[in-house]
């Protein structure tokens, strides 16, 4: 069973998963092994890989035969969260 994130900051608490969300974010029905994504990000791929699995135990991202998808059904879920977050005004970095 996959684990949802409490909050905004666990989904992008790396620049990787962020910068991992907004490629799917922007690029709907994108589909990639961890190795074509870091190229495409142009970053590590120990550090992709780490953010991507992350993702899928925290239900954001599915892993079919190392092909890393973002589930269309999941992009409400995801604006929800950003909504929430900005509508309570909390930033936890700030504690």
């Amino acid at each position: 069973m996959s684990k949802r994130p409490l909050n905004l900051f666990d989904l992008m608490s790396t620049p990787e998963k962020a910068k991992i969300l907004t490629l799917f974010h922007n690029d709907r029905g994108y589909s990639g092994t961890a190795e074509e994504i870091a190229i495409r990000l142009g970053r590590e791929l120990p550090k992709i890989r780490r953010g991507l699995d992350e993702l899928v135990e925290q239900g954001m991202l599915k892993n079919v035969d190392a092909v890393y998808s973002f589930p269309l059904e999941m992009e409400k879920e995801l604006q929800d969260l950003i909504s929430r977050q900005l509508a309570s005004g909390s930033d936890r970095r700030a504690r």
